[in-house]
């Protein structure tokens, strides 16, 4: 893109901006963070805007004047960050989070891209669940490859949707999707652990060999021996992964047993209004009667079974804990 055609500002302007950009280089290139990060001061943003304007395609020619005036490398990126003109050095094997971008300035762009937080949530929530059916489905995949690509995947995805809310430079969606994914990692766990245990349930039987890894055993693969990781609770104690299935089944039956009295009391319930309607007296109150039984048996249940689903929640956050570890590869085979 030359810097004077199909636009405006004449070479002259141009020029004296790149001269006032170099003038400031010494101080820009001081401010360089070990991160290789500048982001340039208002006083010299101003300066560009006053020479060419705030505008989308003046912007990008305020990119080129930049890099010009600075020597900066073509793969180096010039990005406009909420108000700030920020630069952000290439580099192959720079710091990976945020994509090495000013962490307050992405909040303060996710504040402007999201009404709450809760928009997030949901956002993040729906990105899971779906990818739960798709690459990161715990009925067909195996543990290595979860463990090494899950967090590659999920990033992809909220890469993907990112981009199609917001019109931005692909560095500078990539650092919002890696901040968006610290933010929520808690939150990502937590679902897929919830979606392993549903499987469970269900007595899928790929998900039951999932779980069944994580037993601290020793292996051996073409790439080397390893220790797999283990389930330990919040005092580091050792699960069996026998006792999280046994755990998971009971609530399973608390669930199921839950679900079926629910579904006699919305039946007595609308033949009560049924009987109501036909005037059917004798009937009214014997219907009653089992309405009230039915509602005491559910709180019944519900007071026995409070104890399972107390342990159902420990072993949600349990396996939220376990499905970020890795297996150690152990030396000296």
């Amino acid at each position: 893109m030359s810097l004077t055609k199909d636009n405006n500002i004449d070479s002259n302007s141009i020029n004296e901006l790149v001269s006032e950009i170099i003038s400031c280089k010494e101080l820009l290139l001081d401010n360089l963070n070990i991160k290789g990060v500048i982001k340039i001061e208002d006083e010299i943003k101003d300066k560009i805007f006053n020479f060419i304007g705030d505008n989308d395609k003046n912007r990008d020619i305020s990119k080129l004047v930049i890099k010009k005036a600075l020597n900066l490398n073509e793969r180096d990126a010039v990005i406009y960050l909420n108000d700030k003109i920020v630069i952000k050095a290439f580099a192959p094997h720079s710091e990976k989070r945020y994509k090495g971008l000013p962490a307050d300035e992405l909040r303060d762009l996710k504040s402007r891209i999201f009404e709450n937080e809760y928009e997030i949530k949901i956002l993040v929530m729906e990105v899971v669940e779906d990818l739960m059916s798709e690459d990161l489905n715990f009925k067909k995949i195996s543990n290595i490859y979860f463990m090494n690509n899950y967090l590659k995947i999920i990033q992809k995805r909220i890469v993907l949707l990112l981009s199609k809310k917001i019109d931005e430079e692909r560095v500078l969606i990539e650092g919002m999707a890696n901040y968006i994914l610290r933010e929520s990692f808690n939150l990502i766990l937590k679902v897929m652990s919830n979606n392993l245990l549903k499987l469970i349930m269900n007595r899928d039987e790929n998900a039951e060999m999932f779980v069944n890894y994580y037993n601290g055993e020793i292996e051996v693969d073409k790439n080397g021996k390893y220790k797999r990781p283990e389930i330990t609770d919040n005092k580091n104690q050792k699960l069996n992964t026998s006792r999280v299935i046994t755990i998971t089944s009971s609530y399973n039956l608390f669930l199921t047993q839950i679900k079926k009295v629910d579904k006699n009391i919305k039946y007595l319930e609308e033949e009560v209004n049924r009987l109501k309607e036909k005037n059917i007296i004798t009937k009214i109150e014997e219907t009653k009667r089992n309405l009230n039984q039915e509602k005491i048996k559910r709180e019944k249940i519900v007071k026995v079974q409070k104890s399972t689903e107390d342990k159902f929640n420990i072993i949600v956050d349990v396996m939220a804990k376990t499905l970020h570890k890795k297996r150690v590869k152990l030396e000296n085979i």
